[in-house]
C-alpha cells in the first residue's frame, strides 16, 4: 500500500539570482495517501490537505510566484496539476469534510503562461448521496485565462482547453452523466454553460476573438453544439426538458445565433456560413424559440447559389451573406421550419402556433422581406424569393392550407390570407414590381 509524502522546492540559480521563498504544505489523514510537490523557481506556494483513502495528488511548478491548493475529502481521489510560467493560480477541490462520500475523481489541470487561473470542484454539493466517478481536464496556454469547473453527482465529464490570451471558461454540472467539451482558440473568448440533469451533452469550440457562447440545458439527454470561428460571434443555447439538440455553427464575424427550446424531442439547427466554414457570413442574426414537443427549426444563412428558383437547388460558392436576420417561432408539436438566406439585408419571420404545421423560407438576393404566421393545424407555407426587394406576407388562420409563392425578380409584392380549411393558393410572379393580394375565407 503506497504512504508517501514527497516536497521539493528547488531553487534555480543564473545571471539572475530569484527569491529563494518557496513555500509547500502538505497534510494526510488517512491510508494509502500520496502526495508529490516539485517547486522549481521562486515565491511558489503549494497548500495539498487529503482526507480519506487511496487519494493521489501530483504538483509541479516551474516558474515565478506560481500558487496552487488542492483539497481532496472522500476515497481513491487523484489530482495532477502542472503549472508553468509565471502569476498562475490553481485550485482543485475535491469533497467536502461534512460528507467524505466522494469516491473515484480525478482532476488534471496544466497551465502554461502568465496570469493564468484555473479551478476544479468535485463534491457532494446538491446531491444528498454523494457525488463520484467524475472527471475534469482544464489546459491553458498562454496569459490571463479562466477556467471554473463545478461538477456535483456521478460520472460527469469535463474538458476545457484555452489556447490564447484572457480567455474565460465557466462549466457547472450537476446530475449523472454529463459530458462538457470546451475549445478556445485565440483572445479574449468567453464560454459559459450549465447542465442540470442526467446525460446532457454541451460542445463549444470557439476559434477567433472576442466570441462568447452560452449554453444552459435542464432535463436529460439534451444535446447542444456551438461552433464559432471568427471574432465576435455570440451565441445562447436554452434547452428546457427531455431529448432535446441544438447545433449552432457561426462562420465569419459580428453574427448571432440564439436557440431557445421548452418541451421534448425539439430540433433546432442554425448555419451561419457556407459548408465546412466556406463564406465566411458578417452580422447575422438568427432566433429561434421552440416551445412544444417534436419540434424542427432550421435556419440557414449562407453564400448558396441557386441553379433552381422552383426547388431552391443550388451549389456552395465563394462569397458572403451579410446582416441577415431570421426568427422562428414554434408553439405546439410536430412543426416544422426551414429558412434559407443567401445574399444581404434579408429578413424572415416564421411564426407557428399549434400542431403539424410547415413553413419554408427561401431568399436569395438582397433586401428580400418574407413573413409566415400559421395560426392552427398542418398548414403548409413555402416562399421562394430570388432576386432583390422582393416582399412576401403570408397568414394561415385554421387548419390544411396550402400556401406557394414565388418571386423571380425585383420589388414584387404578394399578400396571402387564409382563413378556415384546406384552400389552396399559388401565386408566381415573374418580373418586376408586380402586385398580388390572395384572400380565401370560409
Amino acid at each position: 500500500m503506497k504512504k508517501l509524502i514527497f516536497s521539493a522546492a528547488a531553487l534555480m540559480c543564473g545571471t539572475v539570482m530569484f527569491a529563494q521563498s518557496n513555500t509547500s504544505s502538505v497534510t494526510s489523514t488517512g491510508n494509502g495517501n500520496g502526495s508529490i510537490v516539485v517547486q522549481t523557481g521562486s515565491l511558489n506556494n503549494s497548500d495539498v490537505d487529503q482526507t480519506g483513502n487511496d487519494n493521489d495528488n501530483d504538483v509541479s511548478q516551474i516558474g515565478i510566484d506560481n500558487s496552487n491548493d488542492v483539497d481532496q475529502n472522500g476515497d481513491r481521489n487523484e489530482s495532477d496539476v502542472v503549472t508553468l510560467g509565471d502569476n498562475n493560480r490553481t485550485r482543485v477541490t475535491q469533497g467536502y469534510s461534512n460528507d467524505p462520500i466522494n469516491d473515484d475523481n480525478v482532476a488534471s489541470i496544466t497551465q502554461t503562461g502568465d496570469g493564468n487561473i484555473a479551478r476544479i470542484s468535485q463534491a457532494n454539493d446538491y446531491s444528498s448521496d454523494g457525488s463520484s466517478d467524475n472527471t475534469s481536464t482544464q489546459t491553458q496556454s498562454g496569459d490571463n485565462n479562466v477556467a471554473y469547473n463545478d461538477q456535483d453527482g456521478d460520472l460527469n465529464q469535463n474538458i476545457q482547453s484555452q489556447e490564447g490570451d484572457n480567455n474565460r471558461v465557466d462549466t457547472h454540472q450537476h446530475g449523472d452523466s454529463n459530458r462538457n467539451f470546451d475549445t478556445q482558440l485565440g483572445d479574449d473568448n468567453d464560454s459559459d454553460t450549465n447542465q442540470f440533469g442526467d446525460n446532457n451533452l454541451a460542445v463549444v469550440n470557439q476559434n477567433g476573438n472576442l466570441n462568447d457562447a452560452d449554453t444552459d440545458q435542464f432535463g436529460n439527454t439534451n444535446a447542444g453544439r456551438t461552433t464559432q470561428e471568427g471574432n465576435s460571434n455570440d451565441a445562447f443555447t436554452l434547452q428546457n426538458g427531455d431529448l432535446n439538440r441544438s447545433d449552432s455553427r457561426s462562420f465569419g464575424d459580428n453574427n448571432n445565433a440564439t436557440a431557445r427550446q421548452t418541451g421534448d424531442s425539439n430540433l433546432s439547427l442554425i448555419h451561419q456560413g457556407g459548408a465546412s466554414g466556406q463564406g465566411p457570413n458578417n452580422r447575422n442574426s438568427t432566433i429561434t424559440n421552440q416551445n412544444g414537443n417534436n419540434n424542427t427549426a432550421h435556419s440557414d444563412q449562407l453564400d448558396w447559389t441557386v441553379t433552381n428558383p422552383v426547388t431552391g437547388a443550388g451549389t456552395y460558392g465563394g462569397g458572403t451573406s451579410n446582416d441577415n436576420v431570421a426568427t422562428i417561432d414554434q408553439v405546439g408539436n410536430f412543426n416544422d421550419s426551414y429558412v434559407v438566406q443567401n445574399g444581404d439585408n434579408n429578413t424572415a419571420d416564421e411564426d407557428q402556433n399549434g400542431d403539424g404545421n410547415v413553413s419554408d423560407t427561401y431568399q436569395t438576393g438582397d433586401d428580400n422581406t418574407a413573413s409566415t404566421d400559421q395560426d392552427g393545424d398542418d398548414n403548409t407555407s413555402d416562399v421562394k424569393q430570388n432576386g432583390d426587394g422582393n416582399g412576401s406576407a403570408t397568414v394561415q388562420n385554421g387548419m390544411m392550407n396550402m400556401s406557394t409563392v414565388l418571386q423571380t425578380g425585383n420589388m414584387n409584392m404578394s399578400d396571402v390570407s387564409q382563413t378556415g380549411q384546406t384552400h389552396v393558393s399559388t401565386v408566381t410572379q415573374l418580373g418586376n414590381m408586380n402586385t398580388s393580394t390572395v384572400t380565401q375565407n370560409n
